[in-house]
């Protein structure tokens, strides 16, 4: 099963989290080795494994940056 990204945004003195179900507003890049990629992003935001190694993917949404570590096995 391929499960998109579902990025969740929270601010202070929110009273729940806000999913962000459309990718369009956000920017996602991925730190990794470029002449050996561990993953791919495709536009629907799902994660493709490449080759194991460690990635990190990182979201940029109006300027708020926050970013998850990827490990393909």
């Amino acid at each position: 099963m391929k499960q998109p990204l579902e990025p969740i945004a929270t601010y202070k003195g929110a009273k729940y989290p806000i999913r962000l179900r459309d990718l369009g507003s956000i920017s996602i890049s991925i730190e990794q080795d470029e002449e050996n990629p561990v993953v791919s992003v495709d536009q629907n935001g799902i994660v493709h494994a490449i080759r194991p190694r460690e990635a990190t993917l990182v979201g940029d949404y109006a300027g708020v940056k926050d970013e998850v570590r990827v490990s393909v096995e």
